[in-house]
């Protein structure tokens, strides 16, 4: 039988705190986890210290925002507002390296699928109300803040995006607890050995599941993570493996700075311009402006792999009536060399609504008309159109005579026109 996902969360915590030596009575399951979590104190030589924890409440803090902005993102897609918030909270590499570098920080709460967030925020509430009351508010702020920015730079170095969720942050909470362990026994009973051979197992699996090709996961925000969590309680916590700790969480900062401001081994960062106005081009696109459907579209459909979605925005611009997106249309639908891709009574239809609109001026409207008619083989109509084509040339596009030419014996040789 399937458990629900809390159970199943419930359930995992439970065998984690088990220790081979000696499993908890039947009187102390039911109650292991809530005496870790809950328990205002520690053991610590045969004697048991008092110590008010206090509510988490950074932690609770950090559970709702993750909620809002999963709820926003899922239920406001149609609101105006909804694409500049959607790309305030997870900019990509690009615009963050054209200075909107708070995404580093806003995308590890942004998460888009029920499970992603459900996971992640239940590491957080296990780990956080651990973590938080002994280590204190400002610092548990601080670290939480440092770990996203860390995790994130390092997934955004590796890959041209930081990726979305919190897993990256839960990673550090896991590392320092880890670390922690050696001088806080009340973290000693969720990150123990079993804990640690789930999560570190759940990690090379990741790695796996990316490297097969079969789920692309934010790999490097989790090791970063887990690094600056153990080298940071290392630290300042347990005190111990403090060089090589200082060097491992050095690197990690300067890595973390470079993915925003310099990385010189990417070549989308050294196109960052470029992509910068494609993005904009793209996202004027979705807003719906026409003519930017039109560019968008265009160089979509010369992409084999792009076709399908450049006719789609193609077609999105041409039914607001945009003469250039109506005749890129009837091009593509009559001449893309892809079988499926074709479609030569629409390409027709676009055509003639192209010239029409156009009052018949333009010589490439025109020829697209020619090359609509021969995919549907009514060659002699392909032949007047073309010849008409060539009549309609100016001094301007005079340089495509020869080739307008060509596709008169083209079609009289009742051969397609092929882009």
């Amino acid at each position: 039988m399937t458990l629900p996902p809390e159970e199943q969360h419930k359930v995992f915590l439970e065998k984690a705190l088990e220790t081979p030596s000696e499993a908890p009575s039947e009187a102390q399951r039911g109650e292991s986890i809530e005496q870790v979590l809950e328990t205002p104190s520690v053991v610590q030589s045969n004697e048991i210290v008092e110590q008010p924890l206090g509510r988490p409440w950074i932690t609770y803090a950090i559970i709702a925002i993750c909620g809002v902005i999963f709820a926003y993102l899922n239920l406001a897609e149609g609101l105006p507002s909804f694409n500049r918030i959607a790309t305030f909270l997870a900019p990509s590499g690009t615009q963050i390296w054209l200075g909107a570098y708070w995404g580093l920080l806003t995308t590890a709460f942004v998460h888009l699928a029920f499970w992603h967030i459900f996971f992640n925020v239940m590491c957080a509430r296990d780990f956080g109300r651990l973590i938080e009351p002994t280590m204190g508010r400002s610092k548990y702020l601080i670290f939480v803040i440092a770990a996203a920015f860390v995790s994130s730079g390092a997934q955004l170095a590796v890959s041209n995006e930081t990726g979305i969720g919190f897993s990256g942050v839960a990673y550090a909470m896991f590392g320092y607890a880890v670390a922690a362990r050696r001088v806080e026994p009340r973290y000693q009973g969720i990150a123990n050995q079993r804990a640690v051979l789930w999560m570190l197992g759940w990690l090379v699996l990741c790695i796996v599941l990316t490297l097969t090709g079969t789920w692309n996961i934010g790999n490097s925000a989790h090791v970063a993570g887990f690094l600056f969590g153990y080298c940071a309680g290392n630290i300042f916590t347990a005190k111990a493996w403090l060089i090589p700790s200082r060097i491992c969480l050095a690197l990690l900062l300067v890595l973390t700075v470079m993915s925003a401001s310099y990385m010189p081994w990417s070549q989308t960062w050294k196109l960052r311009g470029i992509v910068a106005k494609l993005s904009e081009l793209a996202a004027d696109a979705a807003r719906g402006n026409p003519e930017s459907q039109y560019l968008w579209g265009s160089m979509r459909v010369r992409s084999k792999a792009d076709a399908p979605d450049g006719i789609a925005w193609l077609r999105k611009s041409a039914d607001q009536g945009f003469v250039p997106a109506m005749n890129g249309l009837a091009w593509a639908l009559a001449t893309n060399p892809d079988d499926h891709m074709r479609n030569g009574a629409d390409a027709i239809k676009w055509a003639e609504a192209a010239c029409r609109k156009d009052n018949w001026k333009t010589a490439e409207y025109v020829d697209t008309l020619a090359a609509a008619y021969a995919e549907v083989e009514n060659w002699d109509q392909a032949v007047a159109t073309q010849k008409l084509a060539v009549s309609k040339l100016t001094s301007a596009t005079a340089a495509r005579k020869s080739a307008f030419e060509s596709r008169v014996q083209q079609y009289l040789s009742h051969k397609k026109m092929r882009e």
